[in-house]
């Protein structure tokens, strides 16, 4: 038998190190816990927790020498125990939620492992979360998209990075698919992100329940992440299997919501196809439908959706597996990279209150947003007979913050689209800006994150970009905001260039 898995994280306390592994057969996931022990701080469980923590030691014996050595011991030792005692696979209490496989060192030095029933901290735990029917609001209305199922039922293939709460590879146990339909990105949280911080939970808990907010109220498109196709739900649903449609209105109501499948795309995303294609160029017709994507989804965001996504970065497009179209995903709405955010933005400025007039031909969409009591927070339709001209002035007051985690500490998108629809567009066509720049140029996303974000990005060195899409991405950078160029030009300008015709020069449009 082998075990796989990849992430590890600790708690508040520095007391613990977790590491959720999966077995070969993908049908069960372990939690494995390692503990410090004060009286054995040579064991390896305190030398793991140690190392993982950076915590002082009086020897170099009682800690590791970096961390990818202690992540291979940790591993070697999970591995180690299974191999030797197969049966506990098979333990009967091993798939309950609030169970963690403590591995640990007895008088002689060898590895052993015994069952932790954490069910004192699962009851903390449980409270903690929101029924589903209170988090989805219009659930009765759109009970046909409402299926749910229960954590339980769901083997981790593969722990994703990045983001906040947990992100998994996943198949739903027991399927009739055993084929890549079965395989289902998992973004949520668990017994284990209590556990990790029970201080930073709230926060981590709340960002994710917005986020399901966010996505179930968007009016839909092609180009932007559909509602969850799966609602994963903990509690007494999370020992069962549900799979199908939640017809029982009060049981929705009890089960609580702690995560949502969204099928797999296995191209992964923008900046993943960028990276692996350099140093070969991505053809330009590909490239303009995805300007074209990226544009329409921004435009619809803000003027049919009324609301913003704060984080447009390549990472964040996703390429779907039929027609290598860009879907829009990460709706926390809670951070944005520093090397796309627009400098306005960065909470160092403030919009002033007395912002002028001036008269513009229409900006404003002709389609009705949907609204109602339930939804987010939306903003309001720009006038069509009138532009604003946003003046900023800088912030000298004392430090601000209304974000938990991530930059800009003090988040001024949600204040902008209550009170300047205008300024928030302008700061989401810069993003937009940037990222179509790192797209055409086809610079990885990491690269100019290592440089800080300092990135000249009107530096145009790649030859084939033509000379009119340069100069259209450039007025999405324009320091300016009120110089960048608006939603609804951008997305006609490459409708214009999308619907050349086969054989005409992708390019300048007349």
């Amino acid at each position: 038998m082998s075990v796989c898995g990849s992430l590890i994280y600790g708690n508040d306390d520095e007391s613990d190190v977790f590491a959720p592994v999966s077995t070969d057969d993908e049908d069960l996931t372990i939690l494995c816990r390692f503990s410090m022990n004060s009286k054995r701080p040579r064991s390896l469980p305190s030398r793991i927790v140690a190392c993982f923590h950076d915590i002082v030691c009086a020897e170099a014996e009682e800690t590791f020498p970096d961390r990818s050595t202690m992540r291979e011991a940790l591993y070697s030792s999970i591995q180690q125990v299974l191999c030797k005692d197969h049966w506990i696979t098979q333990h009967p209490q091993l798939r309950s939620p609030e169970v963690a496989v403590e591995i640990y060192e007895d008088a002689a030095g060898q590895l052993q492992w015994r069952i932790g029933h954490e069910i004192s901290s699962y009851r903390q735990y449980l409270p903690t979360l929101k029924p589903v029917g209170n988090v989805l609001k219009n659930a009765e209305e759109e009970e046909d998209h409402c299926n749910v199922i229960g954590y339980q039922s769901l083997a981790f293939v593969e722990y994703l990075s990045g983001g906040r709460g947990k992100s998994a590879l996943v198949r739903i146990r027991n399927s009739l698919s055993s084929s890549g339909d079965n395989l289902f990105v998992y973004k949520g949280l668990d017994f284990g992100t209590w556990l990790e911080s029970r201080r930073d939970f709230p926060a981590i808990r709340d960002v994710f329940y917005h986020e399901v907010k966010t996505i179930n109220s968007l009016p839909p498109h092609p180009n932007i992440v559909p509602s969850p196709r799966f609602y994963v739900l903990a509690g007494k649903a999370g020992g069962g299997h549900h799979n199908g449609k939640n017809n029982d209105k009060n049981k929705k109501n009890q089960d609580c919501l702690c995560g949502i499948l969204h099928p797999f795309m296995k191209l992964g995303s923008l900046n993943d196809h960028i990276e692996q294609s350099n140093p070969t160029r991505l053809d330009l017709r590909t490239k303009a439908r995805w300007c074209l994507q990226m544009s329409s989804a921004l435009h619809h965001t803000h003027h049919i959706a009324r609301t913003y996504h704060m984080d447009i970065k390549p990472a964040n497009f996703l390429l779907e597996d039929t027609n290598n179209d860009l879907i829009l995903i990460d709706w926390e709405q809670s951070g944005a990279a520093p090397c796309t955010l627009a400098p306005e933005a960065d909470g160092s400025w403030d919009l002033k209150s007395d912002v002028q007039q001036i008269p513009v031909p229409s900006v404003a969409s002709s389609e009705s947003s949907r609204q109602d009591d339930d939804q987010q927070p939306t903003m309001p339709a720009l006038s069509s007979s009138s532009s604003q001209r946003l003046v900023y002035e800088k912030y000298t007051g004392p430090p601000r913050k209304n974000l938990p985690f991530g930059r800009p500490e003090w988040n001024v998108f949600p204040l902008w689209r209550d009170t300047c629809p205008r300024a928030l567009e302008a700061a989401e066509i810069y993003t937009l800006g940037r990222t179509m720049w790192m797209m055409l140029e086809q610079v990885g996303q990491s690269t100019v994150e290592d440089a800080g974000g300092d990135v000249v990005v009107s530096a145009w060195t790649a030859e084939d970009v033509p000379s009119d899409w340069t100069e259209v991405v450039d007025r999405c950078l324009e320091l300016d905001p009120n110089e960048r160029v608006r939603l609804e030009e951008l997305v006609g300008f490459w409708e214009g260039v999308v619907l050349c015709r086969d054989g005409s020069e992708v390019g300048e449009v007349d």
